[in-house]
């Protein structure tokens, strides 16, 4: 591969390489291969530099080039041939013209959903907006949604058992989300939903659940659900791919309204609708 002058946009990937967040450093090198191939600056079928030219450029570990690249051959985007070097294979999901909007009351007929858990419980663990205990007994549902066939969020839902008891039986619901159903089986007229989005990366379990790398990002949707006499009849998180996740959202007025109702701030700071 002949030596020429880094671009430089190039020339600032080096400077993602920073160590001091607890990132692995193959995850963050991953990424920027990924970015390259997504601006077309390793286009399909180009051979990418060599491990020594990889090495020199970016002043890492042979090791950590060799497993950054075992990420993205594992994601189909590179392809390491014996003898001959590794070429990109694939363009990663850069138009999010395809990319489902998230919606808790909206299922884009190109999901299909599949149920892992059902089971009674007694709390929602580790919920940024769990059910108040008024509302026990609980019921837990955990399920995967999936992208014509790609797994796109791993889901955790709690309802007072009362309100689960009216919706309908197993086998009827998993075309439907379960705001839909709460609206279609119970004399609920109003539905206020809240959201908190956070940047998380994939814990072992998600990984495998979701079928990205370890520290993958991942988008959390912390929802609950509140009806028009205040009472709230469901608690939610979801974990959705970053790579497949897209919100869309109104704003109305920003210069009459209340900026924490747009603009995204610090860990810790209440929500619309979260304050104590």
């Amino acid at each position: 591969m002949p030596n020429r002058t880094p671009r430089p946009q190039e020339a600032g990937d080096r400077a993602r390489l920073d160590t001091s967040d607890g990132i692995p450093l193959y995850l963050k090198l991953a990424s920027v291969f990924r970015d390259r191939i997504a601006r077309g600056t390793w286009p399909v079928g180009q051979q990418i530099g060599t491990l020594p030219e990889l090495q020199a450029e970016f002043g890492v570990a042979r090791a950590t080039i060799q497993q950054a690249v075992r990420v993205l051959s594992e994601q189909g985007l590179l392809s390491s041939e014996r003898g001959r070097g590794t070429f990109v294979t694939a363009l990663t999901r850069k138009d999010q013209g395809d990319r489902p909007s998230y919606d808790l009351l909206d299922l884009d007929p190109r999901f299909s959903i599949e149920i892992l858990e059902r089971n009674r419980a007694e709390s929602c663990p580790d919920f940024m907006m769990p059910l108040p205990q008024s509302e026990l007994p609980f019921m837990h549902i955990r399920k995967r949604h999936s992208l014509q066939s790609t797994p796109y969020s791993l889901v955790d839902l709690y309802l007072p058992l009362s309100v689960f008891a009216r919706l309908p039986a197993e086998d009827d619901d998993t075309h439907r989300l379960y705001a839909q159903l709460i609206r279609d089986h119970t004399d609920v007229e109003k539905l206020e939903g809240h959201q908190t989005v956070t940047i998380v990366l994939a814990s072992q379990e998600h990984a495998q659940l979701l079928d990205v790398s370890f520290a993958t990002p991942l988008a959390r949707i912390d929802s609950k659900l509140v009806t028009g006499e205040g009472r709230q009849v469901m608690a939610h998180r979801a974990f959705i791919r970053g790579d497949l996740f897209v919100a869309h959202r109104r704003t109305g007025d920003i210069l009459s309204a209340d900026p924490i109702e747009w603009r995204p701030t610090t860990f810790g700071t209440p929500g619309p609708g979260n304050e104590e």
